[in-house]
């Protein structure tokens, strides 16, 4: 698997250095262009084949590497999770001045033999989550805030407050931050998440406990999924419906929405995880590869 996430790495490496020139120019447009197209050629020369199992939405008329596409020159016994790059329009509208507390641009890439990556039976939407480092204790995301970082802090043997707490979304996780906040816990709420929660279960990346927590995309969540699991990390996923006409459209093509995944179940073959950082941040920028195989 080692030379495959290195081909990945090298086709993220693509994307980023197409994304370059297009930093803060105002054009998410472009940013997504920049980076899928030089992802996708990279991928199609590729001498080893996959199928994309989730990726972008074709819901909103951008750029994306979609569902059920077939990339590279076969055989075909892999599948990718990917984001071409988290971040679009941080990266259009401030570009290299982005803080990165407040979220590193970032691409990224989970890979795993064919048919073992969630795949949604509907269009990509949105997850409840929490992940955390390490096994051995009882998450729900039925419980309240308070009960899941006790539960977290007394695992890891560290006070609450020595947890952080990354929320991605505010304006939908608007309730949980509160509650996190009445508990002392400190808490980071990225514009882009996706480069922060993989440095959570990336070793040495960030100087101490980090957990994921709230609602985040799909795509995103199963690229995060790869890495927990890589990490003997714990998470916990539910599909989060915005209201009840989305709820019904899940339920009429047979999606469970009630359902709670854990990380083996939304990558259940052995995995591994690619990132390159585009702006500033944890991620560094000539990429890092983390993976089962030890």
């Amino acid at each position: 698997m080692r030379e495959k996430l290195d081909d990945l790495l090298h086709a993220l490496q693509a994307a980023q250095t197409a994304v370059i020139p297009y930093l803060g120019n105002g054009s998410v447009f472009d940013i997504d262009a920049a980076a899928t197209n030089a992802l996708r050629a990279t991928l199609q020369s590729c001498t080893w084949g996959m199928r994309v199992a989730i990726g972008e939405g074709r819901n909103d008329d951008m750029p994306g590497l979609f569902r059920d596409e077939f990339l590279g020159n076969g055989p075909f016994l892999h599948e990718i999770a990917v984001d071409p790059i988290d971040g679009t329009t941080p990266a259009a509208n401030l570009g290299m001045q982005q803080q990165w507390k407040q979220g590193q641009v970032v691409s990224a890439l989970a890979l795993a033999p064919i048919g073992t990556i969630y795949y949604p039976s509907g269009s990509e939407r949105r997850m409840e989550r929490i992940a955390a480092p390490g096994k051995g204790y009882e998450l729900s995301l039925d419980a309240s805030p308070a009960e899941n970082v006790e539960r977290i802090a007394a695992a890891l043997r560290c006070a609450r407050q020595e947890l952080t707490a990354i929320v991605v979304s505010p304006h939908r996780n608007g309730a949980l931050i509160e509650e996190l906040k009445k508990i002392g816990l400190p808490i980071l709420t990225p514009k882009c998440g996706l480069g922060l929660e993989l440095a959570a279960f990336i070793p040495r990346l960030l100087d101490r406990h980090h957990i994921v927590y709230g609602i985040g995309g799909e795509p995103e969540t199963v690229v995060l999924a790869a890495a927990v699991r890589a990490s003997g990390g714990t998470l916990l996923a539910r599909l989060w419906c915005l209201d009840e006409e989305e709820r019904q459209a899940f339920v009429t093509v047979g999606t469970d929405v009630t359902r709670v995944y854990q990380e083996n179940e939304l990558v259940r073959g052995s995995c591994g995880v690619v990132a390159v950082g585009i702006t500033d941040g944890p991620i560094p920028t000539e990429g890092v590869v983390l993976s089962e195989e030890k």
